[in-house]
């Protein structure tokens, strides 16, 4: 810290994209079972290597912060296929906020992109498949689908905004954000949740709804079937690369958090869930209406 208004750091850092996102993997620092899904569940980045800078001056009756960042990610990320991993190591991440704080006011708004280093290995055969001289001489469009559809050396871009609200009992946040890539195997998106909490002792029942829609054009332009079974199967590995990232879900939360002592709390909520692409949920049923509702009893503690 040179002075009061700066700080710097470098190594292992935490990836505070969002409100409470450096510590979403902590339970006992938010009064949810679990962070809603629809918003956070797209960061694939917990961590970088690398570092940031925060500058903090006084303005009018709060604390105005800007924090500027660049590192490499490390990590890898399940991609819902068991034993097939997108590795992020290598990939160059940069980013920052603007954060103005009042005594019970905050507001944010946040911008990063990452730059994919590595594709997707079982992505490769369809990718060299679609590539191919042979399919390309009578269908130049496939070439272009491949380059659509690569990851490698591709951007990820993530835009955020919100605003916190705190003062004695009553606990409220707006977060909304807008994903999108350069890439059709990460499809734009938008989602936002708002959550509201009113303390009373040592309970803090609450409420949440957050959602995730589509952003831009929902089908992509694809292989034209009836070709040849050759190209079908092209055809059907494509649309589903791309149409199975989608996500249209929402879900309504109704909970309550018990601190038991400075150190522990319990945490009781009931999640109504209303899905229509399947954001985050696996091996479901050919027949199942999208609807379903999760009851957690969970126990935090920090030591």
């Amino acid at each position: 810290m040179p002075d009061d208004e700066i700080q710097l750091r470098a190594g292992r850092l935490g990836f505070d994209v969002y409100l409470l996102a450096d510590s979403r993997n902590v339970g006992y620092s938010y009064q949810w079972v679990r962070p809603p899904i629809e918003f956070f569940g797209s960061l694939i980045i917990s961590y970088f290597d690398g570092a940031d800078m925060v500058i903090s001056k006084p303005l009018g009756e709060g604390n105005l912060r800007a924090k500027f960042f660049a590192g490499i990610a490390r990590e890898k990320t399940a991609t819902g296929d068991p034993g097939n991993f997108l590795s992020l190591n290598g990939s160059y991440l940069t980013g920052g906020h603007i954060e103005y704080q009042t005594q019970n006011w905050m507001y944010r708004v946040g911008y990063t992109e990452l730059k994919f280093k590595n594709g997707y290995p079982p992505l490769k055969p369809l990718l060299n498949n679609l590539r191919s001289p042979d399919l390309n001489a009578f269908l130049p469009v496939a070439a272009v689908l491949a380059d659509g559809l690569e990851i490698e050396n591709k951007k990820f871009r993530y835009f955020s905004a919100g605003i916190a609200y705190d003062q004695g009992p009553l606990q409220a946040q707006l977060m909304v954000n807008r994903l999108s890539s350069g890439s059709l195997l990460f499809p734009a998106n938008r989602a936002a949740y708002l959550t509201v909490g009113y303390r009373i002792n040592q309970w803090t029942p609450y409420v949440t709804y957050s959602a995730s829609r589509p952003s831009g054009n929902k089908t992509p332009a694809g292989l034209s079937s009836g070709i040849s079974p050759a190209v079908d199967i092209l055809a059907a590995g494509y649309n589903d690369a791309t149409m199975s990232q989608f996500s249209n879900q929402d879900t309504l939360s109704i909970g309550v958090r018990y601190d038991l002592t400075e150190k522990s709390n319990l945490k009781f909520q009931v999640d109504q869930i209303n899905t229509k692409q399947y954001l985050l949920i696996r091996n479901n049923q050919a027949n199942w209406n999208g609807k379903a509702r999760l009851v957690t009893l969970a126990f935090n503690y920090i030591f």
